[in-house]
């Protein structure tokens, strides 16, 4: 099959951010959306895309994420808490922790929480179906595939959603079993949370979190604004899957880095107790999303690690028409030919690479393969265009079908470094030499010869020295 691969900064602008849907989803891409989040925004087509996220962009702004930060602070304690009590019943000084299943339960439960207003528990051990759908999904999902499932993905490309849809109820093997039951547990689960939610809406008693703005939006009498019931279950699903999925992925990678590079690890607890310090004297009242916004090393430190660690490597487009991709830098053709611009067929199948785009030395420098937290403070200029949402990286995507939950990606991953690098010492464990980063929708952390058993991140964890006044 024919596949142009795309790191150019200029073309990926031109897709992205300049084309609108001129470049729509593969059709794979569209089944596999489907598969996780049936009618979610992530596999609307334009016209329901366009509706979809005008009505759910305001759920996901700045000042309503902001005010969700108290909830990542909560569970990142919470988490704290669990890993204080291992490390104290530890024979050594140093406990090994599998961070990212972990992380991958704290996840779950502050998406549920801070989205949904809904209570998992999975933190302190409480037995949830919806939550026990979500850990390591995409791990049993891609890893180790059985017949039916080989026999699927080669067809994907060919398959119309109504057999997709069909398929993946009737095939056999772990990974459609594990899909049924995600997909049993969130519809039974968000039927009740609508009805919870809409009786709130109409009596004036609701919250401002994100099902509460959903529930509002299915009870709209303009088509224009109004989102079906079926919508709402699938934009929960889809945002449960995108909420633990990537964000544990990414930030067990943030732990690992701190592991690997103790300075950089002294160099953020260092700020964090400057903040810890200024909190103390204000009279307390906790972390706010403010104190983290004014903390450059940790911005720095996190735009680092979502450039190098992106959870999801590829994007796959095909052009609805003949088009031509501009380039940043002239190529030479095979004939001798210097070219600055690409024509390409309507269909052509599209492969945007996230890391070539993150790791371009055009755009990041010389060490652009490193992993060095500094760039972002010494970062004066851009070069070439602006691609990405944050930090010019291209992680979370561009332009009209970027992920609308990078905000609350950051800012909850900015609660629980904060909370768990003040707590904690990282070191690296002999387990490292076997871990590997295997594609499973994402990018998952695991080790070699256990792929198995799921997220797998094992590292030391001991108590941090605490800031005495």
């Amino acid at each position: 099959m024919d596949a142009l691969w795309v790191s150019d900064p200029q073309a990926l602008h031109y897709i992205l951010q300049k084309s609108g849907y001129t470049f729509e989803k593969t059709s794979e891409r569209k089944v596999l959306s489907k598969l996780l989040g049936d009618d979610g925004l992530d596999g609307a087509n334009p016209e329901t895309h366009k509706r979809q996220r005008k009505l759910m962009d305001p759920a996901f702004g700045a000042p309503v994420i902001k005010a969700l930060f108290p909830t990542f602070v909560q569970y990142a304690e919470i988490l704290s808490f669990k890993w204080c009590k291992l490390v104290e019943s530890s024979p050594g000084p140093a406990c090994a922790i599998n961070v990212a299943s972990h992380l991958n339960v704290a996840t779950v439960d502050t998406v549920c929480e801070a989205s949904f207003d809904y209570y998992t528990g999975c933190l302190e051990d409480a037995d949830n179906e919806l939550a026990k759908s979500y850990m390591n999904l995409m791990a049993v999902v891609a890893s180790r595939p059985s017949d039916a499932r080989l026999v699927f993905d080669n067809l994907a490309e060919f398959l119309t959603e109504p057999v997709a849809t069909w398929l993946c109820r009737v095939l056999p093997g772990e990974a459609f079993a594990k899909l049924r039951r995600n997909k049993q547990e969130v519809h039974k689960v968000a039927e009740k949370l609508i009805e919870t939610k809409v009786g709130k809406v109409f009596s004036g008693t609701g919250k401002r979190d994100v099902m509460s703005m959903f529930a509002q939006a299915s009870t709209s009498p303009d088509p224009s604004t109004r989102m079906s019931r079926y919508e709402v279950i699938s934009q929960m699903r889809s945002i449960m899957f995108a909420g633990s999925e990537t964000t544990t992925s990414t930030m067990s990678c943030a732990l690992l880095e701190l592991a690997r590079h103790p300075e950089y690890q002294d160099r953020l607890r260092a700020e964090i107790r400057v903040v810890e310090k200024s909190i103390r004297a204000r009279g307390g009242g906790g972390l706010t999303a403010a104190d983290a916004d004014a903390m450059p090393y940790l911005q720095a430190f996190l735009k680092e690690v979502v450039r190098v660690h992106l959870a999801v490597p590829y994007m796959y487009r095909r052009p609805v028409r003949d088009e031509v991709l501009p380039l940043s830098t002239p190529i030479t053709t095979r004939s001798g030919k210097v070219i600055s611009e690409v024509p390409i067929r309507k269909t052509l199948r599209l492969i945007l690479s996230v890391p070539g785009y993150n790791m371009d030395k055009d755009v990041w420098g010389e060490d652009a393969h490193e992993f060095n937290p500094e760039r972002f403070l010494r970062l004066t200029e851009k070069n070439g265009p602006n691609v990405g949402l944050w930090g010019n990286t291209l992680t979370f995507s561009a332009g009209a079908r970027s992920c609308i939950g990078w905000k609350f990606a950051l800012y909850e991953m900015q609660a629980f470094l904060f909370v768990l690098v003040s707590r904690f010492q990282f070191s690296l464990t002999e387990d490292i030499s076997r871990l590997r980063r295997e594609y499973a929708g994402s990018l998952v952390p695991m080790l070699e010869g256990e792929v198995e058993k799921g997220a797998q991140l094992p590292l030391g964890v001991s108590l941090a020295e605490q800031q005495q006044d």
